[in-house]
């Protein structure tokens, strides 16, 4: 009976180095899906991180567009608000000149002395 008892345990060990060889298969068989699974988890989150950098990045120059746009409105405003004012100076300069001549010519005429005067 000892020879069965040795062939009963050896069957065992048969079975369990088996049972072991499924486990390490199966385990290997998860951990590789795993990582398969993790790596497309990388992959996903990098696209969306570029994505949402790409996006970050539009919305930045799109707002520097629009800043660039106000500040540009402004100084365009300054400068037609600057030009007319140069304009209606330039006018009133225009207009005293105009009436300095003209007083300077009326006194000129009225200094001539005509042949009435004589």
């Amino acid at each position: 009976m000892g020879s069965m008892k040795k062939a009963d345990a050896l069957v065992r060990v048969k079975e369990a180095e088996l049972e072991v060889k499924k486990m390490r298969e199966r385990a290997t068989s998860e951990k590789d899906r795993i990582l398969k699974e993790a790596r497309r988890e990388v992959l996903r989150i990098q696209e969306e991180s570029r994505r949402t950098a790409g996006n970050a990045l539009k919305e930045r120059v799109e707002a520097g567009k629009r800043e660039i746009d106000v500040k540009r409105s402004e100084i365009l405003q300054q400068g037609q608000k600057e030009a007319e004012m140069i304009k209606q100076r330039g006018t009133t300069k225009t207009d005293e000149a105009a009436s300095l001549l003209l007083k300077r010519f009326e006194e000129g005429v009225v200094a001539v002395p005509t042949k009435r005067d004589v």
